[in-house]
């Protein structure tokens, strides 16, 4: 599936608190030409956000963080940066009701880039 979105030159805010998973992602979101920023728990989220706020385009964070939920940190973000390209991942099945994308862990490199297309793609779109 190819969305026909580039996304390359996008910045991602990962919030994974497993430096495996961040690495992995990471490494992925590079070799696409993503710039990435990597936060381990939702202190640090808050303070990249505070620095660097206004270069994310893309919000990637984990549903199950220490001290609060990844959707209830997405929905902080959300409100306080104007972040509305939001995909929350989990090794848990989708939350009921929730309101962003998701991923369920384990996932292939290449699921995560075209979930990321197809959401781009989606917010790319001209509004009726």
């Amino acid at each position: 599936m190819n969305s026909g979105v580039d996304i390359s030159g996008t910045t991602v805010l990962l919030v994974e608190d497993e430096p495996v998973v961040q690495t992995v992602i990471e490494r992925h979101l590079l070799a696409r030409g993503c710039s990435v920023y990597v936060a381990g728990d939702v202190d640090a989220a808050l303070d990249v956000m505070a620095e660097h706020g206004a270069d994310v385009n893309f919000l990637i964070i984990d549903s199950v963080l220490p001290s609060r939920s990844g959707s209830n940190v997405s929905t902080e973000l959300k409100s306080l940066f104007g972040t509305e390209r939001t995909l929350v991942i989990s090794g848990y099945p989708q939350p009921v009701n929730s309101p962003y994308a998701f991923l369920q862990k384990p996932f292939t490199g290449e699921r995560l880039v075209q979930e990321i297309e197809r959401l781009m793609s989606i917010s790319t779109r001209p509004r009726d």
